[in-house]
């Protein structure tokens, strides 16, 4: 068994298991300096940047970036008839998912207030998948749908080629069946700062999707453009289990195989009885080598199932899976955002291939996230409007508020409206 993580005796105050918890290691990435200046680069001179910095990393850059959409419907054609299936069952539950949350109402109306809010479809997004992400036709479907539930008009992925310089065939597929509008044939760098900035032959977004670590230099690049950013998972980062007597081994050891393949962290497994763990370890052992990836988790032992939610509010998941007899007594005990897999049936596998509402996650503050839903790609737009009654019961607040902070011309545009 990896080195066991005992945390029995730690006194229960949060401040003590927080304390107690390793340092997470870190990782080595690209600088900032190096990313901001490809992405200056890219800003200036267009395709020509582009191709360079397609060719720094000694990739070749393609004679065209976009993919001739005959090159996607004839993937989808010649696509295994189970796997068309699988890719139209996933877009047929992702479009009933936000259908169903896009029926919120957005007005309101009460003391003399009025708010009438409309939902402004962003005219043209983007996705940027590397070669090396898994899922990515899942992640695919997850964009596009949303989208166009959304009222988007333009849909843009852009995929990095895989060894031989082609782009997967699956996600050409999923492209087509999804309704893409254009697909380009670039990944990491390239792909976000073509999208963000725009060249000669690749339009910008309004939205862009991806999980570099490159977007996060684009906030001060891009502050004179209205791009809003999302930073999209397929797949569970920093995934947790919490298992009992209740939970097959066996279930067990497939999900934390499954969570080794794409998570940077090790997977904590979390129990209250320290012969689950062990019989896990068993499993893992088990398992032949040659079939499937070794398995990084970390086994923590825990005092009961008190401890054990503290734990996960305190080391922040981005996935917790219960994998326990009575995991909806569980649920109410968490408090962070983060994707709750409850029950031993709920499989992250079958969620993100089946299109589930957690087949995307956005990465919101901190290490929480959220499902991936249709108004990440709107704007808001409000008109707001009071009667004469409630201004006159709201103005003496808006007067005192307004000379407290300081705000003397805004006082003084109230009292005109009254005026005095």
């Amino acid at each position: 068994m990896a080195p066991l993580l005992d945390l029995r005796t730690v006194p229960e105050d949060v401040d003590s298991l927080r304390r107690s918890l390793p340092v997470p290691p870190v990782r080595p990435s690209l600088s900032a300096q190096v990313l901001t200046a490809s992405l200056h680069e890219i800003r200036a001179a267009g395709d020509n940047a582009v191709r360079a910095c397609v060719e720094s990393t000694g990739a070749i850059a393609p004679e065209q970036f976009r993919v001739d959409s005959e090159v996607c419907e004839s993937a989808l054609a010649n696509l295994a008839p189970l796997v068309r299936e699988a890719l139209e069952s996933s877009a047929g539950a992702l479009r009933a998912f936000h259908r169903q949350l896009d029926s919120e109402s957005l007005a309101y109306e009460g003391d003399g207030i009025t708010v009438v809010s409309q939902r402004l479809a962003a005219a043209r997004i983007g996705l940027t998948l590397n070669a090396t992400d898994l899922s990515k036709a899942s992640s695919v479907l997850a964009v596009t749908v949303a989208a166009r539930v959304a009222g988007v008009q333009e849909v843009v992925i852009s995929v990095e080629p895989e060894g031989d310089g082609g782009v997967s065939q699956l996600v050409l597929a999923a492209a087509a069946l999804a309704g893409v509008d254009e697909v380009l044939a670039l990944g990491g760098v390239p792909a976000i700062g073509a999208l963000a900035f725009g060249t000669e032959s690749i339009k910008a977004v309004d939205v862009l999707c991806a999980e570099q670590e490159g977007l996060s230099q684009l906030g001060p690049l891009a502050s004179s453009a209205p791009l809003r950013m999302l930073r999209v998972t397929s797949c569970a980062l920093r995934p947790m289990l919490l298992i009992d007597h209740s939970a097959p081994s066996q279930v067990a050891a497939g999900d934390v195989v499954a969570a080794t393949a794409t998570s940077s962290d090790d997977v904590w497994v979390v129990a209250w009885q320290d012969d689950v763990l062990m019989a896990l370890d068993e499993q893992l052992a088990n398992l032949d080598a040659s079939e499937v990836p070794s398995a990084r988790w970390q086994p923590v032992l825990v005092r009961d199932q008190t401890q054990a939610a503290a734990l996960v509010n305190v080391y922040r998941p981005d996935q917790v899976q219960l994998l326990l007899a009575e995991p909806a007594e569980f649920v109410p005990l968490l408090n962070l955002g983060a994707q709750v897999l409850v029950g031993t049936a709920t499989s992250p596998v079958v969620i993100g291939a089946f299109g589930g509402p957690g087949v995307l996650s956005v990465e919101a503050a901190g290490r929480s996230s959220r499902p991936l839903v249709a108004d990440d790609f709107r704007y808001i737009a409000s008109a707001i409007a009071l009667d004469g009654e409630a201004l006159l019961r709201l103005a003496p607040y808006a007067v005192a508020l307004a000379e407290a902070e300081g705000h003397v011309a805004g006082a003084e545009a109230v009292r005109r409206r009254l005026g005095h």
